[in-house]
């Protein structure tokens, strides 16, 4: 098991398995009359891509998601730069 705090929590006030996390995600988008398949990773990944464009600095995004290698979090560089490229080719 994971050293690290739980983000959530059962009643019980244990940690809940992903599955259980992915099926309170798609409850609770049903709920909201969100009809579109999102996923808990789905989610992990617009908030970091969100936060990488907020803030441009990759450390934070890193420490965020808990990364251990940078190599892994400069994905995130793509997607903004991308986002970059397309809104400057419009202009």
């Amino acid at each position: 098991m994971c050293s690290r705090r739980a983000l959530f929590l059962s009643n019980r006030g244990t940690r809940i398995s992903p599955g259980q996390v992915a099926n309170r995600v798609k409850h609770w988008l049903t709920r909201a009359g969100i009809d579109k398949g999102i996923s808990p990773h789905g989610l992990r990944h617009t908030f970091a891509t969100h936060l990488y464009a907020a803030t441009s600095d990759l450390l934070v995004v890193q420490r965020a998601l808990g990364h251990q290698d940078i190599s892994t979090t400069e994905i995130y560089t793509h997607l903004v730069d991308a986002a970059l490229e397309d809104a400057l080719e419009r202009l």
